[in-house]
């Protein structure tokens, strides 16, 4: 198994400053964004590498780095996809030759699905890159949801009585991807028993949301950059997934979400604060 192999070939070396890990609807893609149009960080030009979850490079990964290809850096990158494509003995080595083309600038791997991996793939990650910071982005577990499940639906991976019958929608809220991803107090702990206080760090949606500039600054300070520094011409409130249409979440949808996660939000409250306890509030739960 892939979590055996890394864990049997764990050492110090080279590789990201820092993973983001999630959560995926929680502000990932922004921060992406800012951190690649900072001049003090070089991105990979495929946002969400996988190399920990799944087979690695898959097609459609090389096929997509293809297409953003710009520039000797994102061609090097791409170059070095085609030539491991074949490979199916993914290691450390390999990983860190994936953050190469950094020019000593701060280099990181922002794939949300990290944040179901299992503890002993944690901690081979945490063995092997000593010094690798994470990052995690919170958005209440009830939202998250239904956005997740609002994308699924118009990709039509899931029947539209998701998102408007409450039997329907209890059927798949135990059903991967959806059951690993909704319990970020779960997820943190599972990650901070790996990871000291210093290299694990979480922001919130939330704040993104209301104070961009402020949350940026935190997390370029965090992560090591100049929070002085523009990320370009791109504006901080920029998120390219605005104004894709939404059911509406009411009624007994609302309810059926609010037993199944009440828990969840209350344990979210007393181990991250801020907004989380506004969380409790939101739903009726304070």
């Amino acid at each position: 198994m892939i979590q055996e192999f890394f864990v049997a070939t764990a050492a110090t070396g080279s590789g990201p400053d820092f993973i983001g890990i999630g959560l995926q609807k929680a502000g990932t893609r922004w921060l992406y964004n800012q951190l690649e149009e900072h001049p003090d960080f070089w991105m990979p030009p495929i946002k969400e590498l996988h190399f920990f979850d799944r087979p690695f490079p898959h097609r459609s990964m090389v096929d997509k780095g293809s297409r953003r290809s710009v520039g000797a850096d994102a061609a090097g990158f791409q170059q070095l996809l085609e030539s491991l494509r074949k490979s199916r003995v993914p290691d450390f080595d390999i990983y860190a030759s994936l953050f190469s083309f950094s020019g000593g600038r701060l280099t990181g791997d922002i794939t949300p699905a990290y944040s179901k991996l299992e503890l002993p793939m944690i901690q081979a990650i945490a063995q092997r890159l000593p010094q690798v910071k994470v990052i995690l982005m919170l958005r209440d577990p009830i939202s998250r949801l239904w956005s997740n499940l609002n994308d699924a639906l118009s990709r039509g991976k899931l029947d539209e009585a998701v998102v408007h019958d409450p039997v329907a929608l209890r059927q798949v809220l135990h059903a991967e991807p959806y059951s690993y991803l909704s319990y970020p107090a779960q997820i943190y702990r599972r990650w901070a028993g790996c990871f000291p206080e210093s290299r694990l760090r979480w922001f919130f949606l939330d704040d993104v949301i209301a104070e961009p500039e402020a949350t940026r600054s935190r997390i370029l300070q965090y992560l090591g950059g100049d929070p002085q520094q523009k990320s370009g011409e791109l504006s901080l409130s920029h998120n390219p997934k605005t104004g894709r249409p939404r059911a509406a979440l009411e009624g007994a949808m609302r309810d059926c979400l609010v037993a199944e996660f009440g828990d969840e939000l209350r344990d979210c409250a007393q181990l991250f604060g801020g907004p989380a306890i506004g969380w409790l509030e939101k739903y009726g739960l304070a």
